[in-house]
């Protein structure tokens, strides 16, 4: 839960972040005016795209802790994690409540009363959620029988700091508090007991918990519990000061300050302690070396602990299991006698397992809810590809920040030529084809399938999402500029017919990939060769719309802020219908070349997901940047 949490976290954080910095980026190349206040943009807007992703981030990374800490606590406690519906209703709740309170960051940046005291209420409200979780781990050591070994004593450690930080954190939710303690060394207080200690200490429990899995070699027990102990206080020491320091109006991002205000002994404690902190990182360090010399082998399972991993030795062979375990518990070691399937029909389909793939990798492929077997996927062999796009986008974004058109042609040229080695069949997938079409019996899973039960279709609905973020954090930028409090109420109507014309091929194809993928989900043998034809012709056709339509407005996006913001959501609609132009592509080749091949179906499913939002993104665009300016 706790990772799944964090992975949606991750596509609603980041997105904005990467448009802000592009919008930054364009402006300091004098492209456009987002952030310059001469030209009617608002340097606030920056602050506001920069901590909607800034203070989900802290949760991010705190949020896998959280699910490090339940593992380890129920493990030590000898018993399952106490309320684990509302722990798991707490984390969810954290990350959604997590995107309300970016606020916080910019009380004294001279935001309205009334948003303050939104970001108020919500930044006081995530600490419920926080206090279910810290109640389950503490009654669940309380209930359990608890064997304090290292990984429970920094488990423990976490408890208490993080305590003392979500303490703070609540005091400077309070905007008076806040604005007496901006920028002093209190917050860098509060923030270093929330992440180390919400992060750090939890990170270090998990070393200690997974690394005998690791290494296959048991670490120290006694220079474990003197690592803890050693971070432990000298954490202290490091970081409590400082919120008297800042108390004391210390300002925070110096390194250096005037004799006689008061902090110089504040800060030299600070500095014995960090030198204490280091000394015991490195308690770590000297552990994990004899470990890996001198350790005792750790076995299948030294913390009879109740997942799957601790059923398999020490560390795990290549293959790790030999089948298939059927899981039916949340505890399978502690309560199924047997990791064997019983179940018959599941069994006669896993069967299959036993002597296929032979000579290409494959792995299985279940529902979500049930783990009920749904098909196998082929996985392909190990290659550089990925390794030489990401020198590709390296080349790229070194050519950005440099202005080096060279630089960006040969990143593009890698890029390009990686994306195109990557999505070439393999020959280990056409011998996995074959093999499948030839393998004996009714009940053999399928090798490729298409449609909403495919991996592909969901990969593409997570694309859509990061679409749909980037969109409205555009188009939440149009907004702010045109109607923030900081706008210039700068009035624009430019001519909304060549947009309106994209976004009618756009419906129309969206209409033909609707058509032809429910004749295949009602089970008809169509080709759809026209239909695919036609979108193609109406991605291509709103791509020239949309470049017409920029041409037409005649936009000054270097000297006008609302220019830009226009400029960016033409050309964010542009990418989208280069997008669907190149997936509507591929699926028109895979229908003339391969009509009967499953790939080539789940090629057109996925760009038909495409085409809805690109019909969609593109009445937004419209309504934002030539309906709304009409009513300011």
């Amino acid at each position: 839960w706790a990772m799944l949490v964090t992975a949606f976290m991750i596509i609603f954080a980041f997105t904005p972040l990467i448009v802000g910095t592009a919008m930054l980026e364009l402006d300091r190349k004098s492209v456009t005016a987002f952030f310059k206040p001469e030209f009617g943009g608002d340097p606030l807007l920056w602050q506001h795209l920069f901590w909607i992703f800034g203070h989900p981030e802290v949760y991010i990374m705190f949020i896998p802790a959280v699910g490090i800490v339940s593992q380890i606590v129920q493990t030590f406690s000898r018993r399952p994690i106490v309320a684990y519906p509302l722990m798991v209703v707490a984390i969810i709740t954290t990350g959604v409540l997590s995107f309300g309170l970016w606020v916080h960051h910019m009380f004294a940046a001279g935001v309205p009363a009334a948003a303050t005291s939104f970001f108020t209420a919500t930044s006081t409200v995530i600490a419920i959620p926080a206090g279910v979780q810290v109640f389950s781990w503490i009654a669940t050591i309380w209930l359990g029988r608890p064997v304090w070994r290292t990984p429970l004593l920094f488990v423990a450690g976490f408890l208490i700091i993080f305590t003392l930080g979500g303490v703070t954190g609540v005091m400077l939710a309070a905007v008076p508090v806040d604005q007496q303690a901006h920028d002093s060394f209190f917050v860098v207080a509060h923030f270093h007991y929330v992440l180390i200690g919400g992060v750090v200490f939890p990170l270090f429990a998990g070393l200690y918990y997974w690394l005998p899995k690791i290494t296959g070699r048991m670490l120290s027990e006694r220079l474990g519990r003197w690592n803890f102990w050693a971070m432990f206080v000298f954490f202290n020491v490091t970081f409590f000061p400082m919120h008297i320091a800042g108390l004391l109006g210390m300002p925070r991002r110096i390194y250096t300050y005037p004799s006689g205000l008061g902090w110089e002994s504040y800060n030299l404690i600070s500095t014995i302690g960090a030198i204490g902190f280091a000394t015991a990182i490195a308690l770590f360090l000297i552990n994990v070396a004899w470990s890996l010399r001198k350790g005792p082998p750790a076995g299948y399972n030294p913390w009879q602990a109740d997942t799957l991993e601790w059923s398999q030795e020490s560390p795990p062979a290549q293959a790790q299991f030999q089948m298939i375990p059927a899981v039916r518990s949340r505890h399978p070691l502690w309560e199924q006698e047997t990791l064997a399937e019983i179940d018959e029909s599941r069994a006669r389909k896993l069967e299959q397992f036993r002597w296929r793939p032979l000579d290409w990798r494959g792995a299985l492929v279940v529902s979500v809810s049930g783990a009920a077997p749904k098909y196998i996927v082929h996985i392909p062999t190990s290659t550089i590809v990925p390794f030489t796009m990401a020198v590709g986008f390296l080349f790229v974004f070194a050519a950005a920040l440099l202005d080096h058109l060279l630089l960006f042609a040969i990143g593009m040229a890698i890029t390009l030529a990686s994306l195109i080695a990557w999505f070439l069949p393999q020959k280990t997938e056409r011998r996995a084809l074959e093999e499948s079409a030839t393998d004996p019996g009714s009940e053999q899973l399928p090798l490729a399938i298409a449609g909403p039960r495919a991996n592909g279709y969901w990969g593409t609905i997570v694309l859509i999402l990061v679409l749909v973020t980037a969109l409205f954090t555009l188009v939440a930028s149009a907004l702010y500029l045109g109607l923030g409090p900081h706008s210039q109420r700068v009035t624009y109507r430019h001519d909304w017919f060549l947009p309106a014309m994209a976004t009618a091929a756009l419906a129309g194809g969206a209409v033909q990939m609707a058509w032809l993928t429910q004749s295949w989900h009602a089970g008809r043998n169509v080709r759809g060769i026209a239909r695919l034809l036609i979108t193609l012709v109406a991605a291509a056709a709103a791509g020239r719309l949309l470049v017409q339509s920029f041409d037409a407005a005649d936009l000054e996006p270097q000297t006008v802020a609302l220019d830009s913001a226009l400029a960016a959501l033409l050309g964010f609609q542009m990418l989208i219908a280069l997008i669907l132009f190149a997936m509507v592509l591929g699926a028109l080749a895979w229908a003339v070349m391969r009509p009967s091949d499953v790939r080539g179906h789940a090629v057109a499913w996925n760009a038909s997901l495409i085409a809805y939002f690109a019909a969609g993104s593109s009445m937004i665009v419209v309504f934002t940047g030539y309906v709304l300016p009409r009513l300011w």
